[in-house]
């Protein structure tokens, strides 16, 4: 049996053209974003989204993105989780990306959110950084 190349994505589709919406299957899981095409290979961040219970799915969260936000973005990525992936772990990871973006002031606002909280709780406790690393953790240092 092969091993799977990432534990919670398990397909991936990025860059592609509003047209290519009805490609994606319905009830689709997982994290999606929406972009504006600037050039050839220029693509600005103007939404990050997720879709992570067992009755929506990405490709209708698309559709009305399209209503509400047309003209906005031209492209979208989707990376669908496995089915095992539970609702919390792809909460998770949209909320890991939209705090990253947060503070980019080139992302666009609507990508935006203030923060994670249960990222920015983890982030107060700073003393696993303070601690003298192991034998294990200093033989790896030339390697990092």
């Amino acid at each position: 049996m092969a091993i799977a190349p990432m534990t919670l994505v398990e397909k991936a589709a990025e860059f592609l053209p509003l047209e290519e919406l009805r490609r994606v299957p319905s009830k689709t899981r997982g994290i999606y974003i929406l972009l504006k095409q600037h050039s050839h290979k220029r693509y600005e961040v103007v939404y990050v989204g997720m879709v992570c219970g067992p009755y929506a799915g990405i490709r209708g969260r698309l559709r009305s993105h399209r209503r509400k936000k047309m003209g906005r973005w031209t492209h979208f990525s989707v990376f669908k989780v496995w089915d095992n992936i539970s609702e919390q772990a792809v909460r998770e990871l949209e909320g890991i990306v939209r705090h990253v973006f947060r503070k980019d002031p080139r992302v666009n606002p609507l990508a935006v959110q203030r923060g994670f909280k249960p990222l920015q709780r983890l982030a107060r406790d700073r003393e696993w950084l303070l601690r003298p690393a192991g034998p294990r953790e200093r033989r790896s240092k030339k390697y990092g």
